[in-house]
């Protein structure tokens, strides 16, 4: 068990991140003058090698702790396991290339259809007459004489 997976807070500070001066590593707390450790914007690793650093002075940070417990940090799989994503994680991308190329063949049917459609239809003896759907014809009448 790493630093980063028994990390507790004994006392949460009431000022917001979004209040302190910095970027979205490390920002200045304006009440005490310390710098504050964005750990969800961090590799694990990273997160857990700033902890080994700091444990003797104290560390202020912030982060993100998930539904099972387990803070967020950058490299983590949107709350599965890493098990999952090492048996499924080439069917993902498998499924996102199929998903991809079907979006680009149907696009590009629907290209072929709108630009060759009446060449189509009549390739398969459904040729248009040259006149649009609801037109009209009118025939002149004359009038008879008796």
């Amino acid at each position: 068990m790493t630093s980063l997976d028994s990390l507790k807070v004994a006392s949460p500070c009431p000022m917001k991140w979004k209040d302190m001066r910095g970027d979205d590593r490390v920002r200045t707390c304006a009440r005490c003058r310390l710098q504050v450790y964005n750990l969800s914007v961090m590799t694990r690793a990273e997160a857990t090698s700033l902890l080994e650093e700091k444990k003797a002075d104290g560390l202020c940070a912030t982060f993100v702790r998930r539904a099972d417990g387990n803070i967020l940090t950058k490299d983590c799989r949107g709350g599965f396991s890493e098990a999952f994503w090492e048996k499924y994680g080439s069917v993902e991308r498998t499924g996102m290339i199929v998903l991809v190329g079907a979006a680009f063949t149907a696009l590009f049917f629907a290209a072929v259809v709108t630009i060759f459609g009446d060449n189509i239809r009549m390739l398969f003896g459904q040729g248009t007459t040259g006149a649009l759907a609801g037109d009209t014809t009118v025939t002149k009448r004359t009038k008879s004489r008796h």
